[in-house]
């Protein structure tokens, strides 16, 4: 009997294969193999619960049900069912968000804003969302408010994902002289292959993220491209583009590449580079002509029972304006999550950087700090 070959079944052998292409992020490819081992044993309990979790992260939380009920109705003490019947109704159950926040940079800008999100699913793959936000801006000798509100959808079909939003503002400088204006969005991504992701995205907003430029009446148009492609299983080269046509005549160009190592279930590191332009000088805007950033970073990530902790940072050299002189730019930041249910947590973050892109203004100093809390209804 030692030299008896041991063969899986045919519908073992494709759950199996299943299950890799999806954690290759191949879900197209699951897909295929899970029903080639349904049409062989129907009631293939394993092949039932993968399909049943591709289903979910494709965002298709109906037809993820159907293969969920199934696999209950056969196996109802089975682990993986419950665990992914359990996933499945978080999806479809309305989510609630709620996000306190702050920033300040050094030179004596001010932000604090307060949203206010829910989303719900409206059918198989369709997902709408809406919100509503206030921001308190302070600056030296002036102060304003931004109200904002925002509803759209998001649609998942396969391997393409396509959201659209439209929403409004209202813009209250102190002195008078606010005013109301319209935003929109929309954007598209595909998985062009298991290893490599394409977006395409464009956006109309208003230039709004200090109380200097509460007075501008500056809108943007944006339009950009951003992708990832997988080298090997544990190295992701990541990048993207943007122009914006600014309404008091400017327009900025934008380019970035990063690259990320796993080097163990808890730490990343990489490489990152970042440049962007402006036409012309901004007015009450940080607008250099030319803007360089590399650095290297790395992030180390630890969980336990229901609580995580993320701490994150990077160093490198930046250059403000084609003329200016090479500065040490660094930044750190750090979250800490409790997580209970399925879907429920509460995060706290903070940050620092001294990078002058992660100010509007270019100031020496950002800081950030936020609370987050997302509840599903």
């Amino acid at each position: 009997y030692a030299s008896q070959a041991i063969t899986l079944a045919p519908e073992d052998r494709g759950a199996r294969e299943g299950q890799a292409a999806s954690w290759r992020g191949d879900l197209t490819g699951a897909v295929h193999h899970y029903l080639d081992a349904l049409a062989r044993q129907p009631d293939h309990v394993p092949s039932l619960v993968g399909m049943a979790q591709v289903r979910q992260w494709q965002g298709r939380p109906d037809d993820a049900q159907r293969y969920a009920s199934q696999a209950i109705t056969l196996a109802p003490e089975d682990r993986g069912a419950r665990e992914v019947q359990a996933a499945i109704r978080a999806l479809v159950r309305p989510q609630f968000n709620i996000q306190l926040g702050w920033s300040h940079d050094s030179d004596r800008n001010t932000l604090w804003w307060q949203t206010v999100g829910a989303s719900i699913s409206l059918g198989n793959g369709l997902r709408g969302f809406g919100s509503v936000g206030l921001a308190e801006a302070e600056a030296p000798f002036r102060t304003g408010t931004r109200i904002s509100t925002e509803a759209g959808a998001t649609y998942n079909f396969a391997d393409l994902s396509v959201t659209g939003a439209l929403g409004a503002r209202n813009l209250a400088p102190s002195g008078g002289g606010g005013r109301n204006t319209a935003t929109w969005r929309a954007g598209a991504r595909y998985r062009i292959a298991p290893t490599a992701g394409l977006g395409l995205g464009y956006g109309h907003y208003s230039f709004d993220e200090t109380a200097f430029l509460l007075t501008r009446d500056i809108d943007v148009d944006e339009a950009s491209l951003d992708g990832d492609v997988e080298l090997r299983r544990d190295l992701t080269l990541g990048y993207g583009g943007s122009i914006a046509w600014l309404s008091d005549g400017n327009q900025r160009k934008a380019a970035v590449m990063s690259l990320t190592q796993r080097l163990a279930p808890r730490w990343t590191a990489g490489l990152y580079g970042r440049i962007f332009g402006y036409d012309n000088p901004g007015v009450g805007y940080f607008g250099p002509d030319r803007f360089l950033l590399g650095e290297a970073r790395g992030a180390y990530t630890y969980g336990w029972q229901r609580w995580e902790t993320r701490l994150a940072g990077g160093l490198g050299a930046q250059q403000a304006g084609s003329q200016g002189r090479t500065q040490v730019e660094w930044h750190a930041e750090s979250r800490l999550t409790r997580r209970w249910s399925t879907i429920n947590e509460v995060s706290v973050s903070g940050g620092i950087s001294n990078s002058a892109a992660s100010s509007t203004t270019g100031a020496f100093h950002y800081y950030t700090a936020a609370l987050t809390v997302r509840l599903g209804l």
